[in-house]
C-alpha cells in the first residue's frame, strides 16, 4: 500500500535513505579506524627496530647502555637521529 500513497512512500524512502546513510557512514569510519590502527602499528613496529638497532649498534662501539624506557619515550625522528648518528660512528 505503501506506492499508493505519495506521503508513506516519500516517509519510506527517506527512512530507507537515513538506514543507507548511517551504514555508509558507519563503513566509513570503520575503514578510517583501521588505517589509523595500521598507520600507529607501523610506527611502533619502526620504533622498536629503531630501538633493537640502537642497542645493538651501542654493543658493537662498547658504548654505555641507553635505557629502554628513556628509549620508548623518544619520538621516531629522535630515533632515526640517534641511530644514524651510532651508524655512522660505526663505519669510522
Amino acid at each position: 500500500m505503501i506506492s499508493r500513497n505519495p506521503k508513506l512512500r516519500i516517509h519510506y524512502d527517506d527512512r530507507v535513505k537515513a538506514e543507507l546513510d548511517q551504514r555508509s557512514a558507519l563503513k566509513d569510519a570503520k575503514t578510517e579506524g583501521y588505517a589509523l590502527g595500521e598507520a600507529r602499528g607501523e610506527k611502533r613496529g619502526e620504533a622498536r627496530g629503531l630501538i633493537q638497532l640502537i642497542e645493538a649498534l651501542e654493543q658493537i662501539l662498547k658504548l654505555p647502555k641507553s635505557d629502554l624506557d628513556e628509549l620508548s619515550l623518544m619520538d621516531l625522528p629522535k630515533l632515526r637521529k640517534l641511530a644514524t648518528k651510532l651508524q655512522r660512528q660505526a663505519m669510522k
